[in-house]
């Protein structure tokens, strides 16, 4: 679930996620994606671990969701290398 108030190209800016019935800080700001909790790039290391958890034993699914993030990230983030948004949304999930 994310919250937020919706932004002038009316995607909503994502500040927090549930994350296993709790609230994460740990969500993308977008569409700049760094993270909300830290100021790295999302998903930063503590939104790794969380995910991890929170996908614990579907790997595929993980695939699924941070593969759909991708491409989101792809259409803001239009001047990074396709391999440096792999490797930051995909790489890591190995």
């Amino acid at each position: 679930m994310v919250k937020g108030r919706a932004a002038d190209n009316g995607r909503v800016p994502s500040t927090s996620v549930r994350v296993r019935g709790c609230m994460s800080a740990h969500g993308p700001v977008l569409p700049i994606w760094v993270c909300a909790g830290c100021g790295l790039p999302w998903p930063c290391p503590v939104r790794r671990r969380e995910l991890r958890a929170e996908f614990s034993g579907r790997g595929a699914s993980l695939g699924l969701y941070l593969g759909a993030q991708l491409v989101r990230a792809t259409e803001d983030l239009h001047w990074l290398p396709a391999e440096v948004l792999h490797r930051r949304f995909l790489g890591w999930i190995r």
